[in-house]
């Protein structure tokens, strides 16, 4: 992903694109992505996301402390540059990966409370309960996404186990007149990309 910038009108126009269009600058750089992923709103997981993109070698030595901070390398790189501060910072990634996963389900799970009847909306709350839990305090998404167990991810896809009984499998009464695969891909696009 890049990172690019227009004046218009003395104002700054910027735009977070895989391809920039020809009238925009590409500024793209950990401090930028730092700068104006904030002031867009966009969360610690879709920053940490964006570090990862970079390739280590190329970054200044201050670039990889502010990636190495977020942990958006390997665990080695973090010990090497943190050294003695690594302890902190890496306390300091997981209250802030708690804090972005609880925003992102609570979202998702506001587009479900939004678009299912009311009577299947507790049937599925009632089976998020520990995979809600999974998610948020310990970043446990599915094996759909790497993690070696099955979690929320293949709940909502109904992939793996939950292939007859996740959400998309379920018959459900939909409101808004939205369609149960548009509520789960605005839901996943939240979990997985920060999309609110």
């Amino acid at each position: 992903m890049k990172i690019g910038l227009k004046i218009i009108d003395n104002f700054e126009d910027v735009i977070f694109a895989d391809t920039l269009p020809n009238d925009y600058t590409d500024i793209t750089s950990v401090a930028n992505f730092i700068k104006y992923g904030t002031f867009y709103f966009k969360d610690y997981k879709w920053l940490r996301k964006r570090f990862q993109e970079f390739t280590w070698d190329d970054l200044t030595a201050d670039e990889k402390i502010l990636v190495a901070q977020k942990r958006g390398t390997t665990i080695a790189n973090c010990k090497s540059v943190l050294e003695d501060s690594y302890e902190y910072w890496m306390t300091d990634f997981d209250l802030q990966s708690v804090a972005c996963r609880k925003h992102r389900f609570a979202f998702a799970k506001t587009v479900l409370i939004k678009n299912v009847a009311t009577a299947d909306l507790y049937t599925i709350l009632g089976s998020l309960g520990g995979l809600a839990i999974q998610y948020s305090d310990y970043g446990v998404e599915g094996t759909t996404e790497g993690d070696p167990i099955e979690g929320l991810f293949n709940f909502i896809e109904a992939t793996g186990s939950y292939s007859a009984s996740g959400i998309l499998a379920m018959t459900l009464t939909m409101l808004n007149s939205v369609t149960k695969e548009e509520m789960v891909t605005k839901m996943m696009d939240c979990l997985r990309n920060g999309n609110y």
